[in-house]
């Protein structure tokens, strides 16, 4: 099974997620991934959950201030998907090329799947 790791454009923390939510409803903020697995609300989206249950992909997700020093040196830009290749991190899909999946989990999953480097 190959891994990816999500990395949300917020920290994980009350604070980090409430600044995301007045930044969102404000029209200062956004973020891709948010949208795609929990909309507005705290409770992961009943089609990410399933899509997730029917890839092959084990898909972890985590907030910026959850990442190791090697991990956040290459999100540049969050979100981000990122896997593990050789022996660095690399970023297969950014915040467009997550944007344009919306709504569709499973195609997002699968675009994944084509985009994982080699192990």
């Amino acid at each position: 099974m190959s891994a990816v790791i999500g990395v949300f454009n917020a920290e994980g923390s009350l604070k980090g997620e409430l600044t995301y939510l007045l930044k969102k409803t404000l029209g200062r903020g956004h973020c891709s991934l948010c949208d795609l697995t929990h909309g507005w609300s705290p409770r992961m989206k009943r089609s990410w959950r399933e899509a997730c249950d029917q890839s092959p992909l084990e898909v972890n997700l985590l907030h910026l201030d959850e990442l190791n020093e090697e991990q956040a040196q290459v999100v540049l830009l969050a979100p981000v998907f990122m896997a593990h290749s050789g022996d660095r991190w690399v970023v297969v899909m950014n915040a467009a090329e997550i944007s344009a999946h919306a709504g569709d989990p499973e195609g997002l999953l699968s675009a994944l799947r084509e985009r994982l480097p080699e192990r």
